[in-house]
């Protein structure tokens, strides 16, 4: 009887050493392994928010010249402001009696409209910068005139009239055969016809625009289209 319990307590010895061995091998095995911490010179800096500060030509007539900061488009009673037959005349018409966040010495005047600032320049220079809440007078606002400029010659082909303030053109060098359509705003001269030749004039852009495109509709703020000559 002795010899029975002897033998009974030596197997349960060795099933609970087994037991406990399995436990220990299998949280030894399946232990989660942890990197060790990154010095400091490893540890990756977050990328710095980029700060908008871009300046596009958004709208050229005879009256005006628009341009938007840090904006994909500018509203006006859900409608896009170069959409408006006289966006001239709307802006003015908006801030006639709102007093100027700030008066400068050139006569340029920054008012605040909605969620819009609006910097006016002069009556001798007509253009208008619209930005967000960011937009302060820059140095080189107002200052178009002092901007140099080129003009080209095309032959117009084509003139075909949209319902956007763009009209597509047609057109071909002088003393070549190759063509090209060119966008641009119908409000600069509402008179474009086939069959004519036009003086294309350029200008330096505000904002240097990234292009390794040789043309001028690329490169440059196209501000006026002046007619030349029938073609014979």
């Amino acid at each position: 009887m002795r010899k029975k319990c002897f033998i009974t307590t030596i197997f349960i010895l060795i099933l609970s050493l087994t037991f406990t061995s399995g436990l220990f091998l299998g949280k030894f095995l399946f232990m989660e392994t942890k990197e060790p911490p990154k010095k400091t010179e490893e540890i990756e800096k977050p990328e710095p928010e980029e700060v908008c500060s871009k300046t596009d030509l958004y709208y050229v007539s005879n009256e005006t010249t628009i341009y938007k900061f840090c904006l994909n488009d500018i509203k006006y009673h859900y409608n896009e402001l170069m959409t408006l037959e006289k966006p001239l005349e709307v802006i003015e018409n908006e801030i006639k009696n709102i007093e100027p966040l700030e008066q400068y010495t050139d006569g340029a005047n920054l008012y605040k409209f909605n969620d819009y600032k609006i910097l006016i320049c002069n009556e001798e220079n007509k253009e208008i910068y619209i930005g967000n809440d960011n937009m302060v007078y820059d140095s080189n606002y107002c200052k178009s005139s002092k901007r140099e400029t080129h003009t080209e010659t095309y032959e117009v082909l084509n003139v075909e009239h949209t319902y956007s303030p763009y009209t597509y053109l047609t057109l071909k060098e002088t003393n070549s055969f190759k063509a090209f359509v060119v966008k641009v705003f119908c409000t600069i001269n509402l008179d474009i016809k086939d069959g004519y030749y036009y003086d294309f004039v350029f200008r330096e852009p505000l904002t240097p625009i990234s292009t390794s495109s040789e043309n001028s509709f690329d490169k440059y703020e196209l501000i006026n289209i002046i007619e030349n000559s029938k073609v014979e």
